[in-house]
């Protein structure tokens, strides 16, 4: 069978491989856990021959949750909205944002006295400053742990996650918009390097691979 649409639409069984993000696609916060139709569908599609990825906004610090007997059925993992691309233990690419930029973004998070999580090219992470009890509680329920406040001194940066932002504050951030790439949800958001986003994370895993973008299948 053809997909429906336009003329270079490719066939069903060209497809190679599969990718899913996680939260409230694979994993159901409702039940907490990966739920057991998924997971027969994943060993299933391992079973036909289809490579396996995940393409989350979580680092691997997050993914606690991710049940053992499916983690080896994943033949790579694009994190933290694309700017890791692991491939089993192996980094495959890793982008980190801005020298010049970190420096000038912290310093107007500090300024506005904004929390937030900032996470390095070794995949450290650490609070600006308290964050709060709502905040402590998510990042524990994700994690297991939470992480040390510190201050940043200068390590590279793959992200930074701030909490707690007003409009006015969320209008500073954006005054960096031609030089970053955030994704916003409610108050927090996550600041990756520009053009990094999970579209570039799918084109590192296809090129990983040897696949055209058109031979692979997304969920989430």
């Amino acid at each position: 069978l053809e997909l429906s649409g336009k003329d270079d639409c490719m066939k069903r069984t060209d497809i190679k491989a599969v990718l899913f993000d996680y939260d409230d696609t694979l994993y159901s916060h409702r039940d907490g856990e990966i739920p057991p139709l998924t997971k027969e569908a994943l060993f299933a599609l391992k079973e036909n021959g289809y490579l396996l990825g995940l393409c989350t906004s979580r680092f691997p610090s997050e993914l606690q949750s991710f049940p053992k007997d499916v983690r080896p059925l994943f033949d790579a993992w694009i994190e933290g909205t694309g700017c890791l691309l692991y491939a089993k233990d192996n980094c495959l690419d890793s982008q980190v944002i801005a020298p010049d930029t970190v420096q000038e973004l912290l310093s107007v998070l500090d300024e506005e006295e904004i929390s937030y999580l900032w996470t390095t090219d070794q995949m450290e992470e650490h609070f600006s400053r308290d964050p709060g009890e709502m905040v402590k509680n998510h990042v524990l329920s994700w994690r297991g742990y939470f992480p040390t406040v510190q201050a940043w001194q200068g390590e590279p940066l793959l992200c930074i996650t701030y909490y707690h932002a007003d409009e006015l504050q969320i209008k500073k951030i954006l005054a960096y918009a031609g030089r970053i790439k955030l994704s916003r949800w409610g108050s927090a958001g996550q600041i990756n390097a520009k053009g990094i986003d999970k579209a570039y994370g799918l084109k590192k895993f296809a090129d990983a691979f040897h696949l055209d973008v058109k031979q692979i299948a997304v969920f989430g």
